[in-house]
C-alpha cells in the first residue's frame, strides 16, 4: 500500500505517463495520458501519435487539428479547404489584392471578392 496523498499520486501519474493523440482520417479526435507500457502498445498502431512534451512546455496539438502522416506534423484546420499551410501560416491559392479595398474569400470560385457597402 502506498502512503502518497491523492495529489502526490496524480503528480506521479503525470510524471511517468505519456500523452498520445488518437487520429482518424487525419483529424485529432482525442488526446490522453497513459502509462509508458500502454503508450508503447498504442504507438504500434498507425493512427496514434506520441505528443508528450517535457513538463512545463505547452502541448502543440488540439482535438480537431489536422495531422499529416507524411510530414508527421499537426496543424490547425485551415479557414478554407483550398488554402495551404506553409510554415504555420494559411495562404489562399490566389494573392490578396493590395488596392486598399477590403475583400473576402470566395471558396467556390477560388478568388477574392471586394466587399460591398
Amino acid at each position: 500500500m502506498t502512503n502518497l496523498t491523492p495529489e502526490e499520486q496524480e503528480q506521479l501519474l503525470i510524471a511517468t505517463s505519456s500523452k498520445i493523440a488518437f487520429i482518424i482520417e487525419g483529424k485529432v479526435i482525442d488526446i490522453l495520458y497513459t502509462d509508458a507500457r500502454l503508450a508503447a502498445i498504442f504507438l504500434s498502431q498507425p493512427t496514434i501519435v506520441d505528443v508528450s512534451v517535457p513538463e512545463g512546455e505547452a502541448l502543440l496539438v488540439k482535438v480537431g487539428w489536422d495531422y499529416n502522416d507524411t510530414t508527421q506534423t499537426f496543424s490547425e484546420v485551415g479557414p478554407y479547404p483550398s488554402w495551404v499551410n506553409t510554415d504555420g501560416v494559411w495562404n489562399a491559392p490566389a494573392p490578396l489584392p493590395n488596392d486598399g479595398a477590403t475583400y473576402h474569400w470566395d471558396e467556390a470560385n477560388l478568388s477574392w471578392v471586394a466587399n460591398g457597402f
